[in-house]
């Protein structure tokens, strides 16, 4: 899950930036595969134990966990699945119509897609659980996301 973040958070603002209106057949395939793996890991946290901060206990019971996720992280995960390049390629396919990468409805669609990098906030939650898998340390860490900032931009 961690790798396909990453992919995201290079690829789709190469993608608007590069090229706006081409969404090749990989393209699409890709964004189809990130988008259902995203949905899924929303059914997933909501049937995944959470740990309680204070006592370190695991909390297995279905309606305490769909609480906490529900004001956590739910609303991020929602908006970050929504899956608008998908649609906005399937409206031309369906309609009949011509796409125009020009008009002003493909440049609002490219300004949402930006709304994807909303998915980045998955990796703070990961990147907790994979120091403690890992080990890694907090430098580290900050090593990476500055070199992928910098490669980024």
């Amino acid at each position: 899950m961690v790798l396909l973040l990453v992919a995201n958070m290079v690829f789709v603002p190469l993608h608007i930036a590069f090229f706006p209106g081409r969404a090749s057949t990989r393209w699409i395939i890709f964004l189809a595969i990130t988008e259902v793996l995203l949905i899924s890991d929303i059914f997933l946290n909501f049937r995944t134990g959470v740990v309680e901060d204070l006592t370190r206990n695991v909390v297995i019971d279905r309606g305490e966990i769909a609480k906490r996720y529900l004001r956590g992280w739910f609303l991020v995960d929602v908006i970050s699945s929504v899956p608008l390049d998908i649609v906005v390629w399937l409206i031309p396919v369906i309609t009949g119509a011509q796409p125009d990468p020009d008009s002003a409805m493909a440049r609002v669609v490219r300004l949402l897609s930006f709304v994807k990098l909303l998915k980045l906030s998955r990796l703070v939650r990961y990147g907790s659980r994979t120091e403690q898998i890992l080990s890694i340390k907090v430098s580290q860490k900050k090593y990476v996301f500055i070199s992928s900032f910098f490669c980024h931009v």
